[in-house]
């Protein structure tokens, strides 16, 4: 088996596996020099580290900033990577090309589609003002292997669920209201005053406004339909489902797995939400690192890579960290709850909190 380290398509020499920016870097892989064949899959990995430490951008300098995350960036494509071919049995090592996909441009696609017709998004890092959000997500245990989450709730810092659909429902209202509207003013206009051709019904309040529900991927299919069926209790009817990552990727087969860069960065917007334990359990955004959350099954990462994987993603993060000086009062609040039922102090720096961690998942 290979020991080679995967390294980014444009570093000298190559190697068997790295990830490829926008995909048209396959052909260039080799392991020493000889052709390969192409990845048997592919591992898609949304860059929405701009987005995901945007509360970050007025504490750390932008010279400091940019260099660690493209530090980041490149270092945890190469962990994902190395951790699907450098398995042991009964995991199969794959060949696969670990993808990063392009925020802005699900962004752009994201708002072609509201533009069409009324959308309602699950994606926070694509939503913008004037498009439908349900800002809710999957609630998991901390910590545990769980291939379907409890439920479905609000996101930390947001509001009720209920008054989100409250919102939604008048918010849908008027978007097919507006749709009819700019309909019959486009057949009105039709010929120079040739007759207008029959039109769809128009659309009033009493009829149930019907969306389209928008994410950045569709892996879980679970997560799409209890939102399907909690939008349907406000009386909004999901005509459709888009995956963003779909709409934006020529590929023929689906990914691996999908996730997100700053799922992985302690204290970024990013992350599982994940049910603290206690009489009275809060809800905190968890960094996919062990043991917080299972590799296995909330990255699609071998079960037999695992460990090694978790200790490079954690050595990434401390180099981050050590870099920005960034300390544990600095995360995103949907994350603080987590370090307080661990002890940290606000003062402590989140290198420490890094080290110490992959200590303990050494010993």
């Amino acid at each position: 088996m290979s020991t080679e380290t995967p390294t980014h398509p444009g570093a000298a020499g190559g190697s068997l596996f790295g990830w490829a920016e926008g995909g048209s870097e396959r052909e260039r892989w080799s392991l020493s020099n000889p052709p390969v064949p192409l990845p048997e899959r592919w591992y898609a990995l949304r860059d929405d580290l701009a987005w995901s430490t945007s509360h970050w951008a007025g504490q750390v300098a932008p010279q400091v900033l940019g260099p660690a995350l493209e530090n980041f960036r490149r270092g945890v494509g190469d962990v994902i990577a190395r951790a699907l071919w450098d398995v042991q049995w009964p995991d199969r090592p794959r060949r696969t090309l670990v993808k990063v996909i392009d925020l802005a441009e699900q962004a752009r696609v994201a708002a072609e589609l509201a533009a069409l017709s009324p959308c309602i998004s699950l994606d926070a890092a694509t939503w913008e003002s004037g498009q439908g959000h349900l800002q809710v997500a999957p609630v998991f245990d901390l910590g545990q292997a769980q291939e379907r989450p409890r439920y479905l709730d609000a996101r930390p810092g947001s509001d009720a669920a209920q008054l989100q659909l409250a919102r939604l429902l008048a918010w849908a209202t008027q978007a097919r209201e507006a749709q009819a509207r700019a309909a019959r003013a486009r057949r009105g206009t039709q010929g120079q005053g040739a007759p207008v051709p029959e039109g769809p019904a128009e659309v009033t309040p009493e009829v149930t406004p019907e969306v389209t529900l928008v994410d950045a991927w569709m892996i879980d299919a679970v997560t799409m339909h209890l939102a399907s069926r909690m939008l349907a209790t406000a009386g909004i009817r999901v005509g459709g489902h888009l995956s963003l990552l779909e709409c934006t990727q020529a590929e023929p087969d689906p990914p691996l797995h999908a996730c997100n860069l700053g799922d992985f960065l302690i204290g970024s917007l990013g992350g599982l939400i994940v049910r603290l334990p206690g009489d009275a359990p809060e809800l905190a955004r968890a960094a996919y690192l062990s043991p917080w959350v299972d590799l296995v099954a909330r990255a699609g990462l071998p079960a037999t890579s695992r460990a090694h994987a978790s200790s490079e993603l954690w050595e990434l993060n401390a180099q981050f960290f050590r870099a920005t000086g960034l300390r544990v009062a600095d995360v995103g609040p949907a994350c603080r709850p987590l370090l307080d039922i661990a002890g940290w102090r606000a003062d402590q720096p989140l290198e420490d909190v890094c080290n110490f961690s992959a200590m303990l998942l050494d010993e």
